[in-house]
């Protein structure tokens, strides 16, 4: 178990650290920086519970997390870039996307093939390119009405999947 308490977490801070299991981020951590816990493929096989008073979460934070199996955003999170957040997070069953999030980024969520159902919420416009790519366990999706872009190749290899509404006004 590692401890943090310095309010930001560093980019990379913990990159490569394939033998860590758990992080405890203390009171008084509010950001966790790009890629922060990038690639530690054992970290997360409980869950990941990210505390309240965390405001901002930056992009790829959790990218190569193989072990993580489900995530826990609190409400005082204001602030996901959620680019590659979840790339190759291949044992993420389930996730709620807090409703602060607007854009579901490029390969946000690419290769989480153990995501089963996901719900976008009314707060998201835009789904990026590769954004559910290889999410090959997704067997459905529910897009909020104000859903307007849905980029390239955002749900391929999606082979499971068996029910999607798409609201009328989507570009691709």
């Amino acid at each position: 178990i590692k401890k943090y308490s310095n309010e930001t977490l560093p980019s990379y801070a913990f990159e490569n650290c394939t033998n860590l299991t758990n992080v405890t981020l203390a009171e008084g951590v509010t950001k966790i920086n790009k890629g922060a816990f990038y690639n530690c493929s054992s970290l997360g096989a409980t869950g990941f519970n990210i505390p309240n008073g965390v405001t901002t979460i930056d992009q790829k934070v959790f990218e190569g997390c193989s072990s993580i199996t489900s995530i826990n955003i609190p409400i005082t999170v204001t602030t996901f870039n959620t680019k590659r957040a979840f790339y190759s997070c291949t044992s993420l069953t389930s996730i709620t996307i807090p409703s602060i999030v607007t854009i579901i980024d490029n390969d946000a969520f690419y290769e989480c093939r153990g995501l089963t159902s996901v719900t976008i919420p009314n707060s998201v416009t835009s789904i990026g390119d590769r954004a559910f790519d290889g999410c090959s366990s997704l067997t459905s999706v529910t897009i909020s009405t104000n859903v307007t872009k849905i980029g390239e190749s955002a749900f391929s290899g999606c082979s499971s999947l068996t029910g999607i509404t798409i609201p009328s006004k989507v570009n691709t």
